[in-house]
């Protein structure tokens, strides 16, 4: 795809999403949970608040919302709301912090903060998040025709290829995904679409309603009284060097659409993190900060041992091996890298199967 392209608007899109959260009674201890920003502390020191999260409170007004047009981030409260506890002592908590966070890896400006009541009389509120999408690599686009794909690259537009009157394309698709889908409307588009540019006519689309089978030949022909090739091909020059291609480009408009289907939604990375209270293995799943399976042919330590050596290349590893590696104790081993630096700690536990975790820092 064009940089250029991209710089000039093209597919930059808002992505919504929201928050939702009401009053409703415990169940516990039949009290009714509010809406407000929660206090810690008591004027006196004492905890009034117990179970407040690591996040900043601070957008919060009053009532307990977030205001409009602030910027939120990961762990950001947007909803505050406590549960009065039952049974408690003089001078322990009187509430429990139920408060709402916005995602871990999500940010944006709050576009729509709604407040209410519902058919039961509880009050209810929702916020809406709101966050600029460009285009970047990974993301998910399509013809209309199913031709759906992810960018692959990123190209500024002096490096993209041109034809002879200057025009750059702002999408290159491979070409193999056009037979053996057989989407044969995508090319006749770029023709047809090439064509009315060119003398300025709308042409009607809807499939099977033409019962004209020279269609086809009547756009060669338009194509080719306007100076083009028969069948939308061009002769187009490489951006970077200006020679011209062997072959002939077929190039012509096409309509393509945004997928919902993003990489920033599906990023994912961790070092070490919360684990299973039964298994104390990481969890599954990005919601919740899990871990990546690599599954037994990657624990092997011969395949641990290889992608280390082969990775450092030109330098010497020495990796110390341990007479209890097969034991089901925690096992330390150190590569050290000494003219990089480097070190890696690889710890091995053995249950039932290899779980490997490595951490490597790297010193200034």
């Amino acid at each position: 795809m064009s940089k250029g392209a991209i710089d000039r608007g093209m597919f930059t899109s808002m992505y919504y999403r929201t928050y939702k959260d009401s009053e409703r009674k415990n169940q516990a201890s039949l009290e009714l949970e509010t809406f407000c920003k929660p206090v810690k502390y008591n004027p006196n020191g004492t905890l009034r608040t117990a179970g407040t999260k690591a996040a900043s409170y601070d957008l919060l007004d009053e009532r307990g919302f977030v205001k409009v047009g602030s910027y939120v981030k990961g762990g950001d409260v947007i909803i505050g709301k406590v549960v009065p506890l039952k049974n408690t002592t003089e001078n322990g908590p009187k509430f429990k912090d139920a408060s709402t966070t916005i995602g871990a890896n999500s940010s944006g400006v709050v576009d729509w903060v709604y407040v209410n009541r519902d058919s039961d009389g509880y009050q209810f509120a929702k916020v809406r998040i709101r966050s600029k999408r460009v285009p970047g690599i990974g993301d998910k686009f399509s013809s209309r025709f199913g031709q759906k794909g992810t960018i692959g690259m990123i190209y500024s537009q002096e490096d993209m290829p041109f034809t002879a009157e200057g025009i750059t394309p702002d999408i290159i698709v491979n070409p193999a995904a056009i037979p053996s889908r057989m989407t044969i409307g995508q090319l006749l588009e770029a023709v047809v679409g090439k064509a009315a540019c060119t003398e300025g006519f709308e042409c009607d689309a809807t499939p099977f309603s033409s019962e004209n089978v020279d269609t086809s030949e009547k756009l060669a022909e338009i194509l080719q009284s306007s100076g083009f090739r028969k069948y939308g091909t061009q002769e187009m020059f490489n951006g970077r060097n200006g020679k011209k291609f062997r072959s002939k480009i077929f190039i012509g408009p096409t309509y393509y659409q945004r997928l919902k289907h993003m990489s920033k939604d599906k990023l994912h990375a961790r070092a070490t993190g919360p684990l299973q209270l039964l298994t104390r293995q990481p969890p599954e799943g990005r919601k919740r900060d899990g871990g990546f399976r690599f599954g037994k042919h990657l624990a092997e330590k011969w395949v641990l041992k290889s992608l280390l050596v082969r990775s450092i290349a030109g330098n010497t590893i020495k990796l110390r091996e341990s007479p209890k590696a097969f034991g089901t104790k925690l096992i330390l081993e150190t590569i050290q890298w000494t003219r990089g630096k480097l070190v890696c700690m690889v710890i091995i536990q053995k249950i039932e199967q290899w779980a490997i975790l490595i951490q490597a820092s790297k010193f200034v």
